[in-house]
C-alpha cells in the first residue's frame, strides 16, 4: 500500500491519494491519527495549515472499511481537503472608470466583423453606436489607483504574491497600451470584448498600428506590437514617407527607428520608443517681497554697571508711519515652448506681487517698490505678509477679574500675572510686572520684566522666539530661541534652543538646571553650601522631549507585540492539536495575526524615527559654558553624555566643547577644551 499527498488550487490545498489499498495494511501503517499526521509532515505540509477534524474523517472512514466498500470509501477519501493555505486576495483598481461602451455578444461580433470585409469604416460609423467608436489614443477606462492584495501561504508554508488586479476585467489586447492608470487606444476602431479580451476592430494603417502622438502633441512613439489579428509589417521606408507627410518641425531619428524595428523582427518583442519630443516652455516667477526689518529686535546691553533701562527700551519692533518694510520683487519672465508640429507653448501668466498688502500697510509707487507703514505700531508677520496691528492691552493685572487670556495676536499687561492665571498669545507678550506659577505661552517673544516664580507648577513657552526674564524661581521656561534673565535663577528649570546668558552683574544661578543647544553665559554658579547646578550644553531639549515621547510609545508596541505573540503561540498550539478549538478561538488567532501585521510596521517606523532624534539630539558644532564670576563646588558642567565635576572654587572660566564637525583646537588657545 502507498499513500500519495497530492497538492492542488495552486498548493492552497491538499488531498490524499491512497494506491493498492488494503485494510489490514492501513491498520498496521497508521495506528492512530498522530501517525497520519505524520505522512503529511513528512510531505512538507506545514503543521498549521493540516484540517485535522477533515484528517480524522478519512482516518475513521478508512480504518472501519468492509471489503465490500472498498472502492466507494476511497473515492470518498480522496474527494476530501486534508490541508488548507491562506489564499492571496488580489489587488483592487481604486477609482475604476469606464469611459467607453463596448460590444461583447456573438450576435454583434459577428455582425460587426462581417460588415468590416464589406464596407467603409466611415459608412460603418454611421449607424454602430457612437459610444463604442474609439479614437487612437482615447483612453479606454482609467483609475485613480491601485490597492495592493494581501499575499497568502500555500500548505506548504511557502508565501504566495498578491493577485495582480485586473482579474476581474477583460485583459487590454494588443492595440491597447496600459499606462500608468490609464489604457489607451492605439489605433482608431470599434471596443469590443471577445475572449475575454478588449480589442479594437476597425481600419488598419501604419499610423494606427504603430505610431502614436501624444494627445498634448508633445513627443511621438513608435508602438510595434504582435497582433493576431493584424497582420500589417511596416518598413522603415514606409514609416519614413509616412512620418514626412505629418508636418513635424523636427525631424525624427529614423536611425533609431531602424534598430527598434531590427529589434522587433530578431527578438520578437514589442517595442515601445519615444523618436521625436518637443520643447517644454520654462515657467515664470511671480513678484516676492524681501523683508527689510526682522520683527525681533536686538536685546539691550547693561550699563557699567550691569543696570537696564527698561522704560528707553521696547522689546518688540516698533516703526513709525512711512517705515520701509520689505522690498517688492519683479517677477520674471518664463520662455516659451514648442510641441512636435511647432505649436507655441506659452507658459503661465506671472503675476507682479498682489495688491493685498497687510494690515495698516502700503505700497510705493517707486521702482523698486516697497511696503511701507501705514501708521505708528508694532511689526509683525501673517501670512508671509508684513503688517503693523494693534494689541491687546491690560492696564492692571491679568486675574480673576479677566480669566485666562487667548489672543491671535500680541499681548500687554501692566501689571502682574497671579496664581495659575494663563496666556496664550500668536504674537508676543510683555509682561510689566512677576508671574506667579502661571502658564505664559507664546509664538513670538515673551518679556517678563519682572520675574517668574512660585512653586514649580508654571511654565513659559515661546514656541518660535526668545524669552527675557527678570529673575526666575522654582519654573520652568523653554524657548525656542534664547532665554536672556537680568537677575537671579534658583532651582529653576531654563531649555533654549540656542543661548542661556545673564546681563547683570554679581547674580548666581543657584541649583536647578539649564540647557541649551550653543552655550551658557552666567555671573555666578551654585554657592556656598555646594547646592547641587547643573549647566549643560550641545542638547537639543525639544527633541529630547520628542524622543522620550517616541521610546514610550515604542516601549508598549513591544509589549503589545509580546503579549500577541506568545498569545497567537498558544492559540497557535490550540489549533494545531485541535484541544477544545471552537470558532471564536480561530477568529481571534486571525485577528492576532491581523493585528502583528499592522504593529510590525510601525515598530519598525517608529525606530527609525527614534534613530533619526537621536543623530539630531546633539549639537555638531562647538559649544561652550562661560561662569564670569565664581563656580561653586557642587556644580556639574555637562556635554552630551559627558560630566565635569566642580570640586573647587573656581573664578571667571570659560569652557570650550569641540564638536564633531570643528576644526583642529588651536594650542595656543587660552579656553579649555572638553575632552
Amino acid at each position: 500500500m502507498r499513500l500519495e499527498v497530492v497538492p492542488c488550487n495552486n498548493a492552497l490545498s491538499a488531498q490524499l491519494r491512497i494506491h493498492e489499498f488494503s485494510p489490514e495494511g492501513w491498520k498496521a501503517q497508521f495506528r492512530d491519527l498522530e501517525s497520519l499526521c505524520g505522512l503529511l509532515f513528512q510531505n512538507g505540509i506545514a503543521r498549521e495549515f493540516i484540517d485535522k477534524s477533515s484528517l480524522q474523517i478519512v482516518y475513521e472512514l478508512l480504518n472501519n472499511i468492509v471489503n465490500e466498500d472498498i472502492a466507494g470509501a476511497l473515492e470518498e477519501a480522496h474527494s476530501i481537503v486534508v490541508a488548507s493555505g491562506v489564499p492571496s486576495s488580489e489587488s483592487e483598481v481604486v477609482g475604476l472608470r469606464l469611459l467607453k461602451a463596448y460590444l461583447s455578444t456573438d450576435a454583434e461580433l459577428s455582425s460587426l466583423k462581417a460588415r468590416l470585409a464589406s464596407q467603409s469604416f466611415e459608412l460603418l460609423q454611421r449607424d454602430i453606436n457612437p459610444g463604442c467608436v474609439v479614437q487612437k489614443g482615447a483612453v479606454i477606462l482609467g483609475f485613480s489607483a491601485i490597492k495592493p492584495g494581501t499575499p497568502g501561504i500555500d500548505v506548504f508554508g511557502k508565501s504566495l504574491p498578491p493577485n495582480p488586479y485586473g482579474s476581474s476585467l477583460p485583459r487590454p489586447g494588443n492595440a491597447i497600451l496600459e499606462e500608468g492608470n490609464n489604457w489607451i487606444a492605439l489605433k482608431q476602431g470599434i471596443l469590443v470584448v471577445e475572449d475575454n479580451t478588449f480589442k479594437i476592430l476597425g481600419p488598419r494603417s501604419p499610423q494606427d498600428s504603430c505610431i502614436l502622438i501624444a494627445p498634448d502633441k508633445m513627443s511621438v512613439r513608435l508602438v510595434l506590437r504582435f497582433d493576431e489579428d493584424d497582420d500589417f509589417k511596416p518598413t522603415v521606408g514606409f514609416l519614413e514617407e509616412y512620418l514626412s507627410r505629418q508636418q513635424f518641425a523636427i525631424s525624427p531619428d529614423m536611425d533609431r527607428i531602424g534598430k527598434t524595428m531590427e529589434a522587433f523582427a530578431s527578438t520578437g518583442k514589442n517595442q515601445d520608443v519615444v523618436i521625436l519630443t518637443g520643447k517644454p516652455c520654462v515657467e515664470g516667477k511671480n513678484g516676492s517681497l524681501e523683508l527689510l526689518l526682522n520683527p525681533e529686535p536686538a536685546l539691550p546691553e547693561p550699563d557699567n554697571v550691569g543696570r537696564i533701562d527698561f522704560k528707553t527700551f521696547s522689546y518688540f519692533r516698533t516703526v513709525k508711519k512711512g517705515t520701509p518694510l520689505a522690498r517688492v520683487i519683479a517677477p520674471e519672465s518664463g520662455r516659451i515652448g514648442m510641441d512636435v508640429y511647432g505649436n507655441p507653448l506659452l507658459p503661465k501668466e506671472i503675476t507682479a506681487f498682489g495688491e493685498n498688502l497687510g494690515k495698516n500697510t502700503e505700497l510705493t509707487i517707486t521702482d523698486p517698490a516697497f511696503i511701507v507703514a501705514g501708521c505708528d505700531g508694532r511689526l509683525v508677520m501673517s501670512n508671509g505678509l508684513p503688517e503693523i496691528v494693534d494689541t491687546l492691552q491690560i492696564k492692571d493685572d491679568v486675574s480673576l477679574k479677566t480669566g485666562n487670556i487667548t489672543f491671535p495676536g500680541s499681548v500687554e499687561v501692566g501689571g502682574d500675572v497671579r496664581d495659575n492665571l494663563e496666556i496664550n498669545a500668536k504674537g508676543d507678550v510683555d509682561i510689566a510686572g512677576i508671574v506667579e506659577n502661571g502658564s505664559i505661552v507664546s509664538e513670538g517673544a515673551i518679556v517678563v520684566k519682572g520675574g517668574f516664580t512660585g512653586t514649580g507648577k508654571g511654565v513659559i513657552k515661546s514656541r518660535l522666539s526668545s524669552v527675557s526674564i527678570g529673575f526666575i524661581r522654582n519654573q520652568r521656561i523653554e524657548s525656542h530661541s534664547d532665554i536672556i534673565v537680568f537677575n537671579e535663577v534658583v532651582n529653576a528649570h531654563l531649555c533654549a534652543k540656542k543661548t542661556i546668558s545673564m546681563k547683570s552683574v554679581g547674580h548666581s544661578v543657584v541649583g536647578g538646571h539649564l540647557i541649551a543647544y550653543t552655550g551658557i553665559e552666567i555671573y555666578n554658579s551654585g554657592n556656598e553650601t555646594g547646592s547641587k547646578t547643573i549647566l549643560e550644553v550641545g542638547k537639543d531639549f525639544e527633541v529630547e522631549a520628542e524622543l522620550i515621547q517616541k521610546k514610550s510609545a515604542l516601549q508598549e508596541i513591544h509589549t503589545d507585540l509580546d503579549f500577541l505573540e506568545r498569545m497567537l503561540e498558544k492559540m497557535q498550539s490550540l489549533v494545531r492539536w485541535g484541544i477544545d478549538v471552537k470558532g471564536d478561538t480561530r477568529l481571534l488567532e486571525q485577528r492576532a495575526r491581523g493585528i502583528l501585521q499592522l504593529l510590525r510596521p510601525l515598530k519598525s517606523d517608529l525606530a527609525k524615527k527614534i534613530r533619526e532624534l537621536e543623530d539630531a539630539l546633539f549639537n555638531p558644532g562647538d559649544c561652550y559654558i562661560w561662569v564670569k564670576g565664581t563656580v561653586y563646588p557642587g556644580t556639574i558642567l555637562r556635554y552630551q553624555d559627558r560630566n565635569v565635576i566642580v570640586k573647587d572654587v573656581v573664578k571667571g572660566k570659560r569652557w570650550l566643547f569641540r564638536g564633531k564637525s570643528s576644526s583642529p583646537p588651536n594650542r595656543e588657545s587660552n579656553h579649555p577644551e572638553f575632552r
